[in-house]
């Protein structure tokens, strides 16, 4: 076994030795941002539960064929009401990207409808907020909406998301800059 020795042009320099540490923490770092930025919105607990072939599409043509099963859904709330048997938000959903935040720019799918068993603020979950959901299809319920009346898939919540207008997902930014104070 060899033991290497600092001197002091060495530690004056500072190259032989800071320079390859430093890039081995500066992979490191970069490895550790990659791999965290592509998480999931939602924990992973519950994306464990969902199962990633079953698109929300699928479920819209035959919900009452998927009861049972957890799906991830992602939109903007139409609408959200307290009722006796807990809160229900309806959903327009859209199709998610890879973390699972609803892509708006693409055309939306339809609506679903989340039955949540407490009490959720209707002030907050409000009209326009963008939502990201997993739950379980439990059936379908209908509504009447104008004249029509259409049956819409009911999901019971695994776990529900907010997200605000300025999420929209990771971002890095490496700057330099010089300050002051008084």
């Amino acid at each position: 076994m060899r033991e290497s020795r600092i001197s002091k042009k060495d530690i004056r320099s500072g190259y032989p030795i800071s320079w390859p540490r430093f890039l081995g923490l500066a992979a490191l770092l970069a490895i550790t941002l990659q791999l965290s930025g592509c998480g999931s919105v939602l924990s992973r607990a519950t994306m464990d539960q969902v199962d990633p072939k079953l698109s929300p599409e699928t479920v819209l043509n035959n919900p009452k064929a998927f009861i049972g099963q957890a799906i991830l859904i992602g939109g903007t709330i139409l609408s959200a009401e307290n009722l006796q048997e807990g809160t229900l938000v309806e959903v327009l959903t859209y199709p998610t990207d890879r973390r699972g935040e609803p892509e708006l720019s693409e055309p939306a799918w339809g609506r679903f409808l989340i039955l949540y068993p407490g009490y959720l603020d209707t002030l907050i979950y409000e009209q326009g907020r963008r939502i990201v959901a997993a739950g379980r299809v439990i059936g379908e319920r209908t509504t009447e909406t104008g004249e029509a009346t259409r049956a819409f898939p009911l999901l019971r919540p695994l776990e529900i998301k907010l997200l605000s207008e300025y999420d929209t997902g990771p971002r890095i930014g490496i700057g330099l800059g010089v300050g002051f104070g008084f």
